[in-house]
C-alpha cells in the first residue's frame, strides 16, 4: 500500500489520483513498452495508450491493474502538496540459500 503525506496525515493513494504522466514516466523508467505493459495490467494496448495520452478517462478498474502492475515492477506513486510524481523502490536482492549460495556478477 502506497500513501501520501498530507500536512502530517498519511493516507492511501487511490487509483483515480494517478496521472497520464505517472504512467508515461513510470513505463519508461522500466524501460517498458506498451505491449508489455499493458500484457502485465491485462488491458489491451490501445486502452493503455488512451490511459497514457489522456485521451480517454479509463475506468477506475483499468487505473486500479495499471496501478497494480506497475507497483510490482517496483513503481511507488507520490504525491506532495498537490505535486505528484514516481519513483522506482529498492528492490530485494535475491535470497541466499546454503543450497544455492550467492549468485552475482561473474559468480558460478
Amino acid at each position: 500500500m502506497h500513501f501520501t503525506v498530507s500536512r502530517g496525515v498519511l493516507r492511501s493513494m487511490s487509483p483515480e489520483s494517478i496521472t497520464s504522466a505517472q504512467i508515461r514516466a513510470a513505463r519508461a523508467m522500466l524501460g517498458l513498452q506498451q505491449e508489455q505493459l499493458a500484457k502485465k495490467a491485462r488491458i489491451t494496448r490501445k486502452t493503455l495508450a488512451g490511459a497514457e495520452n489522456g485521451d480517454a478517462q479509463p475506468f477506475d478498474s483499468t487505473r486500479l491493474k495499471i496501478k497494480l502492475a506497475l507497483e510490482k515492477l517496483g513503481v511507488e506513486f507520490l504525491e506532495r502538496d498537490g505535486a505528484r510524481g514516481i519513483m522506482l523502490k529498492a528492490l530485494q536482492p535475491p535470497a541466499v540459500t546454503k543450497e544455492s549460495g550467492p549468485t552475482g556478477p561473474g559468480e558460478s
